[in-house]
């Protein structure tokens, strides 16, 4: 559901996420990060489409609060709010938490004055717009239409989502790591390759190999993103952004949905490396 979350929805959950992480956190010992979570479903089903506006985004937030003080106060000793997806279960308060009335009245201060937080969170925001670079890592964006389970030998930018589902999948088994199909996968993977190569040699127990393919791997330089440039017409665009994405070693980023934890029959250091949203390369050399 999160993916879903437009423009102005996406800008909320961060202004929730701060007020819990950052600012209600230097007061109270309380709030979990999924009680944001749980707010923005709460917000987007009981929030009229009309009232998802840029000037509103203040009174958003200050609704948001106003929802989880109410989940405090009828609330169980150690509840926080009702569960979005199971509305008989609680959302509970995080160990040891502080007393629900102190939290309540941190919650209170920052809804009297929700500019100054806000305030301080955009002066730690970093633009980009003078940035030569756009980050593009379209592998954790697009949805899962892919066939996984048909993988072809001639590899391209586009097929190496199921190659490198595939090969993970693999690599969590007791079967031979498929070395001939990492190898077939291009530069503009080269990181992920590699890191998949030294996987598949720790699963063998090569790992003094492993150790030889991280390190000559750490030598190559990754993609800083994609260079932007004035080009007028969409295909233009669409055209130079995969060229500059096949000339480069530009995926690195995977996004995978499992309905069980895939590697969870692999040595204890393979578990440990299955990406996420994670540059594989990263995982790898941490292990070793």
């Amino acid at each position: 559901m999160i993916r879903g979350f437009n423009t102005l929805q996406g800008q909320l959950f961060v202004i929730l996420k701060f007020l819990i992480k950052r600012h209600l956190s230097k007061s109270v010992s309380v709030l979990k990060t999924y009680v944001a979570k749980t707010l923005m479903f709460r917000m987007i089903d009981e929030t009229a489409e009309d009232e998802w506006r840029a000037d509103n985004l203040l009174q958003l937030a200050r609704r948001a609060l106003e929802i989880l003080c109410d989940g405090l106060q009828h609330g169980g000793e150690h509840e926080c709010l009702p569960h979005f997806f199971a509305p008989d279960a609680a959302v509970y308060l995080r160990s040891g938490h502080s007393k629900k009335r102190d939290v309540m009245k941190a919650i209170k201060s920052t809804l009297e004055n929700l500019r100054q937080p806000l305030v301080q969170l955009m002066g730690q925001l970093v633009t980009t717009k003078n940035s030569k670079f756009m980050q593009f890592h379209p592998f954790t964006l697009v949805p899962v239409t892919y066939d996984l389970h048909s993988v072809c030998t001639d590899i391209s930018l586009l097929h190496l989502y199921p190659v490198v589902w595939t090969l993970l999948r693999d690599l969590a088994t007791d079967s031979k790591p498929p070395m001939q199909l990492i190898s077939s996968i291009p530069d503009c993977a080269l990181s992920v390759r590699e890191s998949l190569r030294a996987m598949a040699q720790l699963k063998t127990g090569q790992q003094e190999a492993a150790l030889y393919t991280l390190r000559a791997a750490a030598q190559h330089t990754v993609s800083k993103g994609v260079v932007k440039k004035q080009l007028t017409t969409l295909s233009d665009v669409t055209a130079d952004v995969w060229q500059q994405m096949e000339n480069s070693d530009s995926i690195l980023r995977f996004c995978f949905r499992y309905d069980r934890r895939r590697i969870s029959s692999a040595p204890v250091r393979q578990r440990q490396l299955s990406p996420g949203h994670a540059d594989l390369r990263k995982q790898v050399l941490h292990e070793l």
